[in-house]
């Protein structure tokens, strides 16, 4: 119970994450930059990864986390999320860091009580997320 469900991290890119089943974790799926890398000078979080047939049960933080450690500046792009069942949550996503033209497509989204956690100058509309063929039940936010 608690910790991080996969952890994409300091540049990480083009990797497949396919049929995870995730319970319990703070996070489930969690894009950081700590900034130890001297040679990720772009700042990537992660990019360009994909997230296939994933189920996420019982997320105490988020099912999915846009993290910059200690205010280091971050961004994560181009990553596909397909069929993702998330269970049980109290945030969808959480966002601490730039983040820009990552999808989620078909997948649903089942008591989740808040859209997102948002930190520093971010905002729901600043979390670089498409949406296609949502299925959203009991849950406190709509598309």
């Amino acid at each position: 119970s608690g910790g991080v469900g996969i952890l994409v991290r300091d540049g990480a890119h083009h990797n497949i994450f396919e049929n995870f089943n995730i319970s319990n974790a703070t996070y489930s799926i969690r894009f950081a930059n700590f900034n130890e890398d001297p040679n990720n000078n772009a700042n990537v979080a992660g990019s360009s990864n994909e997230f296939s047939k994933i189920t996420i049960k019982n997320s105490t933080g988020a099912a999915i986390s846009f993290f910059g450690y200690r205010g280091f500046p971050a961004r994560t792009s181009n990553n596909t999320f397909e069929e993702l069942n998330v269970i049980n949550s109290p945030y969808f996503i959480s966002i601490n860091h730039h983040t820009e033209n990552n999808t989620i497509n078909n997948s649903t989204i089942n008591n989740v009580r808040n859209y997102a956690q948002v930190f520093s100058a971010f905002s729901n509309e600043t979390v670089g997320l498409t949406y296609s063929n949502i299925t959203i039940i009991n849950s406190g936010f709509d598309f």
